[in-house]
């Protein structure tokens, strides 16, 4: 299962995702980046759709156990524990929040690694 890294930061979101896209060794084919590049824009679209939808396990998901989420909401880099105190003592206080991202670009900078950066805002 592929892990995705990310460093998010609600606000003005600064979308940052260093994603493992799994390998099986050195002795590989040549990576078709188009593809992994999908693959990674695919995971952030249902990372945000889930937040939308106040599915926070399934958002959570897409996180490694010991990824650090910098969080607007909780003023620092935290835990994915710690990150869900936080967004559901945000939801309690505006449950009309939303969040959304563009202008993303995914680049594919190693064969078990892709960096994605774009914006992102938290309104509601």
């Amino acid at each position: 299962m592929n892990r995705i890294r990310a460093w998010l930061s609600a606000g003005t979101v600064s979308v940052g995702i260093v994603a493992s896209l799994g390998t099986a060794g050195w002795a590989q084919a040549p990576m078709d980046t188009e593809a992994e590049s999908k693959r990674v824009k695919s995971v952030i679209d249902d990372t945000f759709k889930a937040v939308n939808a106040r599915d926070l396990d399934h958002a959570l998901a897409h996180y490694a156990d010991d990824a650090q989420i910098d969080s607007k909401v909780a003023g620092a880099k935290v835990s994915k524990s710690a990150y869900r105190e936080q967004v559901t003592r945000a939801w309690a206080r505006n449950s009309d929040a939303w969040t959304e991202y563009g202008k993303l670009q995914v680049s594919v900078v190693h064969p078990t690694h892709a960096v994605a950066e774009g914006y992102g805002t938290v309104a509601g």
